[in-house]
């Protein structure tokens, strides 16, 4: 009986993946807006980046799910969310060793400032890898569409 439940769940997921991960990369991005715009948080050159992965997938993913187009969206959003958290890390290890930064990465703001430390590991940086590396799973879960 747990096993028949256990599969029901991965084949929710995997039928309504690509909605989930839009919800996830939507979440994200509204989380980031109001970081910077109410919160005023500046954020750093290689936050920008990850808003140039992040935000467009929040777009092409709800998008693709609503328009049940997610053949090309899903490949397209797997190299976006591997991209993005290959720079969450990149971001996350200056934060971790700011001394390996040689330098800021604009007069303002360093990359190695870390405006949120939780539980002595939690950063903004962390946060975007976390939500690119479960976009990524929920579209490689997620079942391939005719489109």
């Amino acid at each position: 009986m747990a096993a028949g439940g256990a599969a029901e769940w991965i084949e929710s997921f995997r039928a309504n993946g690509i909605w989930l991960a839009g919800v996830v990369a939507l979440t994200a991005t509204v989380g980031s807006l109001l970081y910077s715009e109410m919160v005023g948080f500046e954020p750093c050159r290689l936050c920008w980046w990850q808003r140039y992965f992040m935000y467009p997938l929040a777009v092409l993913l709800l998008g693709a799910a609503w328009r049940k187009a997610g053949g090309w969206a899903r490949i397209l959003g797997l190299y976006a969310a591997l991209i993005g958290a290959g720079i969450s890390v990149q971001h996350y290890w200056l934060q971790r060793h700011p001394e390996l930064e040689g330098g800021s990465c604009s007069i303002d703001v360093p990359c190695s400032a870390a405006y949120i430390w939780r539980l002595g590991f939690i950063s903004i940086p962390y946060l975007a890898f976390s939500a690119f590396a479960l976009i990524g799973v929920l579209l490689w879960i997620a079942k391939p569409s005719n489109s």
